[in-house]
């Protein structure tokens, strides 16, 4: 199973790995970090504009990588009270599903 990460940091990654191999833990899976870009600034300062970067992150790795059977968005969101990501992980197979981490 190919996995497209939006991301090359290490903890991103490793949280990738340990997501998918406890859905997937008989499959060999490759994960395949890259770099896409977000279209939103650098900090985004609310989830909505938070979620629109995972999501143009997935959409724009799946133009650039479509032989991937899954593409993980993220996007880190920083505010006064608390820094955290949203986790965007999209599959075409069998259907279009989006799940929110």
């Amino acid at each position: 199973m190919k996995v497209i990460v939006t991301s090359h940091n290490p903890v991103k990654i490793g949280a990738v790995r340990e997501a998918f191999l406890s859905r997937f833990p008989m499959d060999e899976i490759q994960l395949v970090p890259v770099n896409v870009k977000s279209d939103v600034p650098d900090q985004p300062m609310s989830d909505q504009v938070t979620r629109q970067g995972a999501r143009n992150r997935v959409n724009n790795a799946k133009t650039k990588y479509p032989d991937a059977d899954y593409w993980v968005g993220m996007e880190g969101l920083m505010t006064r009270e608390s820094v955290y990501t949203q986790t965007l992980i999209l599959t075409l197979i069998p259907f279009v599903h989006e799940l929110w981490l």
